[in-house]
């Protein structure tokens, strides 16, 4: 689940009535609805989330993690970055695509969409975890890159993005780094899409992270 974040773009034909929409979305009604239909959760205490806590038993977390939920930047090409990926991990997960054709159709998908707002990436198959591949690593850390992400359907205590951070705090990189896996905690059952929002994997999930974290770098 997440917080709406709402946009009024540059090309807007009426910004007045965008605005007005907006306004509507931001207050009571609107938060109410997009609650209802699983748009994301609300930002007003004034709506009523008992029907949503009722749904699942993990839900009223969500709820009260919004105590302590603050605004972030939002990327003006975070929605088209957010769409692309979400594409490219769902045909990795279904076997439509090897591991190299997802680092090599994101990378140039990526670099499209994010340059435009001067964010350039780079995405690395690491291909094995033991060893670490150091010299690989190496060639990904002489490009200074701002934010370093490792993803891997693996428990995240002990597990490769563990390895890369070991690694950097041995050889003395100081490195912002966002790690996705599986939490070292109890994961209830359910089914393999289910188990992977539980654990934040799902691609809209992955993509609304790192587009947040690139968004709070100085």
């Amino acid at each position: 689940m997440f917080v709406n974040t709402w946009v009024i773009p540059k090309t807007a034909k009426n910004p007045d009535l965008s605005w007005r929409v907006v306004e509507f979305l931001s207050g009571k009604e609107g938060q109410q609805i997009a609650l209802d239909m699983n748009f994301g959760l609300p930002a007003s205490k004034q709506v009523d989330t008992t029907a949503f806590e009722a749904k699942a038993p993990y839900n009223k977390y969500f709820v009260e993690a919004l105590e302590t939920a603050v605004p972030y930047p939002t990327n003006l090409n975070g929605s088209a970055f957010q769409t692309m990926f979400q594409k490219e991990c769902e045909s990795l997960w279904a076997g439509a695509i090897t591991p190299e054709e997802f680092e090599t159709r994101v990378d140039e998908q990526a670099a499209e969409i994010l340059n435009m707002a001067n964010i350039k990436t780079t995405v690395v198959n690491m291909r094995f975890v033991k060893p670490l591949d150091r010299e690989l690593l190496e060639q990904v850390l002489a490009k200074k890159p701002k934010l370093l992400v490792t993803l891997e359907e693996n428990a995240l205590a002990g597990g490769f993005g563990s390895a890369v951070l070991e690694y950097l705090a041995d050889t003395n990189h100081m490195l912002p780094t966002l790690r996705f896996g599986i939490p070292d905690e109890f994961v209830e059952q359910g089914s393999c899409p289910e188990l992977l929002e539980l654990c934040g994997l799902l691609p809209q999930q992955i993509a609304d992270r790192i587009v947040e974290k690139i968004g709070g770098i100085d």
